[in-house]
């Protein structure tokens, strides 16, 4: 047991009862404060339970007793004794069916509310800040505790009270045959609860040394279930191989924590073996009190029970202040991950690229940017320039890896240059406020992608048309229209494959609708990223014929790795190695 219970192996007992268990605390009232205060004084109400069964049980041997020695008034006696412990099992009964009601309802509105502000906080991070595989660690054990600690952390607040209420019931009554003999008890529980602390130190150690093989193992597993890649998965055949490797990587994790769990188990035991050995110690003690006539019969058991529970209240006690230090150690995740703040922030004060409410084209102005991914030694774009006057329409071509794709990852305000500076309107990037950036500037993305929600919610999402003919009638100006004639249920249809009723888009179609959303903005500049992709050749003519003569005057930034048969746009910019490598004009 000394092996376990070394000083450096965990906290001693000053330092459990020194940790703040505010944080604890504010998750726990996530759940509703009134919700709480009615779910431990329901706990506080259990622990007191139980020491009127003991004096109903002591009573009812007592009066078995006097009657054995002819006391007439014993059947009474018993009868009352039957009667009071009958009460005190049903308001038991009824107490433990309200405790677990209110308990479980306010440990799901915490995990709820907590899981909601995770997920809140995880969509307003940085782009690059949740790509980030740091983030990514932080995010996933976050997660995890999101929906699991706030109802451990009821629960154990709860389990404390019970906890707490009976041992003084408890100590009180013990005290009463010697005064030392709650001192022993309470001592002997002590090596469990120094256990419990290691071991929590351990686990919290193991898991933040195994998030990222965790995540893997995640991973992996969604390849084997996951859409996007279930064909290459069979044309491939790695269904087999990388079944197997989750299973290597799961058995590995599995097993480790089996050895933790055993070493737990092991530690226990030796520490239990001390709470026996003074338990029976009381017994013997409290045994030999009855022999010497201190003691009735009834108070024999009402003692021997009221010493058990003493031990027990005094481990449980213990334990549940080590289970609310163990859940304060591990939301750390949580609250390090609430604490993050985006990095892409407006710098000194903010400043409007047009007037409140007015629309207008907005002008680019790019000057000597460089930018290098976080985590990757080499720069994609070196001292890249070129501008691009208000209303003009302009194609942005290069190869692979010239550095397009990072360009709009800028332009969109997702990152931020790591030198130089972008100006839109006239005005810094950096010091336009992010609602303004995104009302303002419409962004199709390469890798764009689609929600398995209805068309309407599609086609609407960022663009809030006044009613359904008004998002019908853009839509068709896009040319959207034979792929609504073609749905059942037209813009409630659900698109996608997950869900009953829905219906399956070809790789075009969903190309096009999401173009269509992105066109359908009103937007005073339009970054298009390769917008021809799956799309055939009368819908990339349409798409040119829409630019070109667009509903509201807006500037467009088209990228592409060529200049596709057919466009009229007025000016390209070739991009090479992250910089301009010349510019023409197109017919």
């Amino acid at each position: 047991t000394c092996l376990w219970l070394r000083a450096s192996d965990g906290p001693s007992l000053a330092a459990m009862a020194s940790l703040p268990l505010r944080p604890a605390l504010r998750l726990a009232a996530l759940g509703g404060r009134r919700l709480l205060a009615a779910n431990l004084s329901l706990r506080l109400l259990q622990g007191a339970l139980p020491l009127f069964g003991l004096v109903a049980m002591q009573r009812l041997l007592d009066a078995v007793a006097r009657g054995i020695d002819g006391d007439p008034s014993a059947p009474t006696e018993v009868w009352n004794a039957v009667a009071f412990a009958s009460a005190v099992a049903l308001v038991g009964a009824i107490v433990a069916m309200f405790g677990q009601t209110v308990a479980e309802r306010h440990a799901r509105r915490c995990a709820d509310r907590c899981a909601s502000l995770v997920q809140r906080h995880a969509a307003a991070l940085d782009l690059e800040q949740i790509e980030s595989p740091n983030v990514r660690d932080l995010l996933h054990r976050a997660a995890g505790d999101a929906l699991s600690r706030p109802v451990r952390i009821v629960q154990d607040l709860g389990a404390f009270a019970v906890a707490a209420t009976m041992l003084s019931t408890m100590v009180a009554t013990v005290a009463t045959a010697a005064l030392w003999l709650p001192a022993l008890l309470a001592l002997a529980a002590v090596p469990q609860v120094l256990v419990r602390h290691r071991h929590s130190r351990v686990q919290f150690a193991w898991v933040e040394a195994n998030t990222e093989a965790q995540r893997r193992v995640g991973y992996l597993g969604g390849l084997l279930v996951g859409r996007p890649w279930a064909k290459d998965l069979r044309m491939l055949e790695l269904a087999e191989p990388v079944a197997a490797r989750v299973e290597r990587e799961r058995r590995r994790l599995t097993d480790e924590q089996l050895a933790l769990v055993e070493r737990r188990a092991r530690a226990e035991a030796s520490a239990q073996g001390l709470s026996t050995l003074s338990m029976f110690a009381a017994y013997a003690y409290l045994a030999f009190e009855a022999l010497a006539g201190g003691l009735t019969l009834g108070g024999l058991l009402l003692l021997a029970q009221a010493a058990q529970r003493t031990q027990n209240g005094v481990r449980d006690c213990l334990l549940a202040h080590a289970a609310l230090c163990d859940d304060q150690r591990f939301v750390q995740h949580l609250f390090a991950f609430l604490d993050l703040r985006p990095r892409t922030v407006a710098t000194g004060a903010a400043e409007s690229a047009a007037e409140p409410g007015s629309s207008s084209p907005l002008s680019i102005a790019v000057r000597n940017v460089h930018y290098t991914y976080p985590e990757c030694g080499n720069a994609t774009l070196n001292g890249l320039s070129f501008e691009v006057s208000a209303g003009e329409r302009v194609l942005l071509v290069g190869g692979n890896g010239a550095g397009k794709s990072t360009v709009v990852r800028l332009l969109s305000g997702l990152a931020e240059p790591s030198e130089g500076s972008i100006e839109l309107g006239g005005i810094d990037l950096r010091r336009i406020p992010p609602a303004e950036l995104h009302r303002r500037v419409a962004v199709f993305f390469q890798d764009t992608a689609g929600f398995e929600l209805s068309m309407r919610d599609n086609l609407a999402f960022g663009s809030q048309p006044d009613s359904d003919a008004s998002l019908r009638e853009r839509a068709r100006a896009c040319g959207l229209e034979p792929l609504l004639a073609g749905l059942p249920e037209d813009l409630g249809q659900v698109l996608g494959r997950s869900f009953q009723g829905s219906r399956e888009l070809s790789a075009g179609q969903w190309r096009r609708l999401l173009l269509v959303r992105t066109l359908l903005r009103a937007s005073d500049l339009l970054v298009l990223d390769e917008p021809f992709a799956f799309l055939d050749a009368a819908a990339q003519r349409a798409l040119v014929q829409h630019l070109c003569a667009p509903p509201w005057p807006r500037t467009v930034l088209w990228i592409d790795h060529r200049p596709p048969e057919g466009m009229l746009l007025g000016r390209t910019i070739q991009l090479v190695h992250g910089r301009e490598a010349g510019t023409s004009s197109l017919g």
